[in-house]
């Protein structure tokens, strides 16, 4: 138990550090005014940081600790991260779609909400997916709590809905608490894979 409880906590530090790096990272790419921003398909898909970031650097983060105490291989390290941002950059596009094509009948608020809790089921869903075969580990160590999880930490996207403040320190809010809220629910992930049933 005791055991259990320092996984979910050091996956819940490091989670909240892969938000506050991507965070910090975006913020750098506005900061310098580089140009870093490809639209396709009349702006239905987004090649930006903010929409690859997150995802490339939370896999990196958490993939450390998994290949640390789970075994993992360097290159199944490398396939989590790019899962990872694979997963993180359909969420992205989910939670952006989703908002534009709502009626806004119950304010923009519940709009951002409701696009934050389909954007965290579908990344959540895809990540989860992706690395029950990468990992060999059984469904339910990913689809249960860690989708659950995933899905009403996206409604935390809502505390972004009235930023202006110059740095976006809601941004920075909402992913160090979605990507530590996400990670912690790994640890009986975490647990499986240090006990070698994978």
């Amino acid at each position: 138990m005791n055991e259990s409880r320092s996984d979910a906590k050091s996956l819940c530090a490091l989670g909240a550090l892969s938000g506050a790096v991507a965070w910090g990272l975006i913020s750098l790419a506005g900061a310098i005014g580089t140009q870093l921003l490809w639209s396709f398909f009349d702006g239905a898909i987004e090649l930006s940081p903010i929409s690859l970031l997150p995802g490339l650097v939370f896999g990196l983060i958490i993939g450390a600790l998994l290949r640390r105490r789970g075994k993992i291989s360097p290159s199944v390290h490398v396939w989590y991260a790019i899962a990872s941002g694979v997963a993180y950059f359909c969420a992205f596009h989910v939670a952006a779609r989703t908002f534009l094509n709502l009626p806004h009948v119950f304010g923009t608020l519940a709009d951002t909400v409701l696009s934050g809790i389909l954007a965290g089921l579908v990344g959540s869903l895809l990540l989860g997916l992706i690395a029950m075969r990468l990992l060999e580990v059984p469904g339910r160590l990913l689809l249960r709590l860690p989708l659950f999880v995933g899905s009403a930490a996206g409604a935390l996207l809502g505390l972004t809905e009235r930023d202006n403040s110059q740095w976006g320190w809601t941004y920075l809010a909402f992913f160090v608490l979605w990507q530590a809220a996400y990670a912690m629910s790994l640890a009986p992930l975490l647990r499986a894979l240090a006990d070698g049933r994978r």
